[in-house]
């Protein structure tokens, strides 16, 4: 075997001198002639083979689960004890003082597995000897380990090395590849072998080399029981009827007994040198103890005994069938359910950062059943809608003793144009005439919104109309007999599609708003003003989700010189204010007879939109209330008096309509505008010379006048719905004796 860089071994020979200082001057005046200093050197090669024996021994030791029992200090040595009844010298070193004069044999512990290998200090450096261009393993192939000797060639001594247990020999070399000659000095490897205790109690002998490299190994009685993997800390939570199984490291035990708490099972197998614990089944949980200690006591020879310990206690966990621990989502949004039981609270979390953006979970439990009783209930997780290519995400369920990890794939989505709606992407969907709808529609129609697959049309005076979302089909009317019939004289949906109606407050009757979970839940008081509540209720917007933070307004709805809007603001479903916040535009002109929505959620700093019937003008106002930017309306009694907005794939859309009082005034015009972008927010709605539109419907088609003569009435109404899959944006409109119809807008790239 050629060793590449035998040459760093001329400290392996020299290893510490036995001499103070490694200065030999004393050796060479009292010993005349090479033959006399090999003799006084055989000693001293001894001893330093003996310990090269030893750090391989405490090194298989702690590879091999073997530990150190004791430690006898000698003369000028060390005897060491171990567990499986081995026992090794080594010296103490006393007198070596590694690379001053003489490089030194040693070992060093390689970070990166752990392990370690024959190393050389020289001049305060210690490098891995090499063997075929190699770190030596202390643990590795049989007869890696160095032996040391000194051989006589004419008048000069030199050290030599052998890897194969003394079958062959090298002559040991220095850095500049010169043999090494014996007048340096040799000695034992180790300085020290001392017993550190630390604060837990718990020993080890450590073992300390003379270049400072340590070896530790813990110290234990020759009678001896540890877990194998370390003791449990704190008491071990069991589901009623788990077991569990626990390994031992066992030293000189002639007999084992167990004891348990009550209701429990424990049994040791001194074969295999486990110990099983079985809690109590939930059967029998009145009458056995809950938490407790489980101990093992263990004896040796000469009476010796010791007792180990393990609390256990019945636990806190959630529990969800494995099958339904992965959960495979459609590429569009979506709501998916895990149900579960529990002994106690449960918690949900989305631990990557990452899919906190497409998933969120929540717990659903059903009612909190009486005391110790399980309870039970489901893991909702709200999907967002994918448009790339597959993901996985990871939600995670907690229980005071357990967690369990749900996997929730989802399929590949569409591609989408990189912000906002593709451009020209605007299309008829449908458009009904609302006199075929239902003949018996009469009154005015005040009010449009969707939830899920069905648009609301409002019939004041009447049940608002179901219409299917994709056909435009009448599918029934929504209940709302037990109110009073000018109850619902406007009427809207929130961007989660729950309902929201409100009166009209006229001659000092208060403005009442009421809300609905879904279209088969009962109608709850949500708003109530009382004060200067005259005049309002013609339209109300609303921004968010009134179950949880939203922004609502209206505006004056009668004639006269004042113009303001009023907004309630919601956290957590909770009206923050019955009393409405009061803001005026400056420069904006008057809202009256129109309409204002918020641009986001913040009452403090949102900017809103505005529009109205005498100035002719959409207003974009800042949270200052002053006039940021406009666009010109119709004008010649056009009265635009809706306005929604909506945000989807990164952009956001705000939408109007306006119809005619007379004949001679367009009729049933409605217009998408892109609000991400205030620099396009100029010029004017007719004749599409705003840089904003991003759609114009046409114009004298589906308004009031257009309804076979019936009585015109310039109300009108506009929401915009986003697709749970974040592709398609649907703008509804109604006219007043007009049509009720869909324009489909998409993000898909082509």
């Amino acid at each position: 075997m050629k060793r590449k860089l035998l040459c760093l071994l001329c400290g392996v020979a020299m290893l510490a001198s036995g001499c103070d200082d490694y200065d030999d001057t004393e050796l060479v005046n009292r010993v005349d002639g090479l033959e006399d200093r090999v003799t006084t050197l055989e000693e001293a090669i001894a001893q330093m083979n003996q310990d090269i024996k030893g750090v391989e021994t405490l090194v298989n030791a702690i590879d091999g689960n073997v530990f150190v029992s004791k430690i006898e200090t000698a003369e000028e040595g060390y005897t060491i004890y171990f567990t499986d009844g081995q026992k090794i010298t080594i010296s103490n070193g006393e007198k070596g003082e590694p690379g001053k004069d003489a490089p030194v044999v040693t070992v060093k512990l390689n970070p990166e597995d752990n392990q370690y290998y024959w190393a050389m200090t020289k001049d305060g450096v210690t490098d891995y000897i090499l063997a075929d261009g190699k770190p030596i393993p202390v643990k590795g192939e049989k007869g890696q380990t160095p032996m040391m000797r000194v051989t006589k060639e004419g008048s000069t001594g030199f050290w030599e090395v052998s890897y194969d247990g003394g079958k062959s020999w090298e002559r040991v070399l220095d850095a500049d590849g010169q043999p090494v000659t014996t007048s340096g000095g040799a000695g034992g490897l180790f300085t020290s072998a001392t017993v550190e205790t630390s604060e837990d109690g718990s020993q080890k002998a450590v073992f300390v080399l003379l270049n400072g490299e340590k070896i530790e190994i813990e110290l234990r009685s020759e009678m001896c029981m540890t877990f194998k993997n370390g003791k449990p800390e704190g008491a071990v939570p069991f589901a009623y009827g788990e077991s569990k199984t626990y390994e031992f490291e066992v030293t000189g035990v002639l007999k084992t007994v167990v004891t348990k708490p009550d209701g429990w099972k424990s049994a040791y197998d001194s074969a295999k040198n486990t110990l099983t614990v079985t809690a109590p089944v939930e059967a029998i949980k009145d009458y056995a103890e809950l938490k407790g200690e489980v101990s093992l006591i263990y004896f040796g020879k000469e009476n010796q005994s010791a007792v180990i310990t393990l609390e256990v206690l019945i636990g806190e966990f959630v529990k969800i069938d494995p099958e339904k621990l992965a959960v495979s989502a459609l590429a569009e949004a979506g709501s998916y359910e895990v149900p579960f039981t529990a002994d106690g609270e449960v918690t949900v979390d989305v631990p990557d950062p990452a899919d906190k953006a497409w998933l969120t979970p929540a717990v659903v439990k059903a009612e909190m059943p009486a005391e110790g009783a399980v309870l039970s209930g489901n893991i909702k997780i709200e999907v967002a809608a994918n448009t790339g290519a597959p993901r996985t995400g990871k939600v995670v369920v907690a229980a005071a003793d357990n967690t369990l990890e749900i996997t929730v794939t989802q399929a590949e989505g569409v591609k989408l144009v990189p912000q906002g709606l593709r451009p020209n992407s605007g299309k008829l969907l449908w458009a009904k005439r609302l006199s075929e709808l239902d003949p018996g529609v009469k009154g005015l129609v005040m009010g449009i919104g969707a939830s899920g697959e069905t648009v609301i049309v409002n019939v004041n005076n009447q049940n608002p109309l179901l219409l299917n979302r994709t056909t435009g089909e009448l599918t029934g009317r929504l209940d709302l007999s037990a109110l009073p019939t000018n109850a619902h004289n406007y009427l809207t949906t929130d961007d989660s599609g729950h309902v929201i109606f409100n009166n009209k407050a006229e001659n000092g009757t208060p403005l009442t708003i009421y809300r609905m979970k879904d279209l088969k839940s009962a109608p709850e008081k949500f708003i109530e003003w009382t004060k200067n509540a005259d005049n309002h209720g013609a339209s109300v917007s609303v921004v968010g989700d009134v179950y949880g933070d939203a922004l609502l307004s209206t505006v004056w709805a009668a004639w006269g010189s004042s113009t303001n809007v009023r907004s309630w603001n919601v956290k957590g479903g909770v009206p923050q204010n019955q009393d409405a916040l009061w803001r005026q535009a400056s420069g904006a002109g008057s809202f009256r007879n129109g309409d204002a929505i918020y641009k986001d959620l913040d009452i403090n700093t949102s900017e809103y939109f505005g529009c109205g019937y005498d100035k002719n003008l959409l207003a974009w106002v800042g949270a200052d209330n002053k006039l940021k930017a406009s666009v010109t309306l119709p004008s010649g009694n056009s009265l635009a008096g809706a306005l929604d907005i909506a945000s989807i794939n990164g952009g956001q859309y705000l939408a109007i309509t306006a119809d005619g009082y007379f004949d001679y005034a367009p009729s049933g015009e409605m217009w998408l505008l892109d609000v991400k972008d205030q620099s396009k927010f100029s010029g004017e709605l007719t004749g599409s010379t705003s840089p904003a539109i991003v759609y114009t419907l046409p114009a004298n088609k589906y308004g009031a006048f257009k309804n076979d003569g019936a009585a015109p009435a310039p109300y009108q109404d506009v929401f915009l719905q986003v697709s749970e899959n974040g592709v398609y944006l649907y703008a509804y409109f109604v006219f007043c004796n007009g049509y009720v119809g869909c324009v489909q807008f998409d993000c898909l790239a082509q």
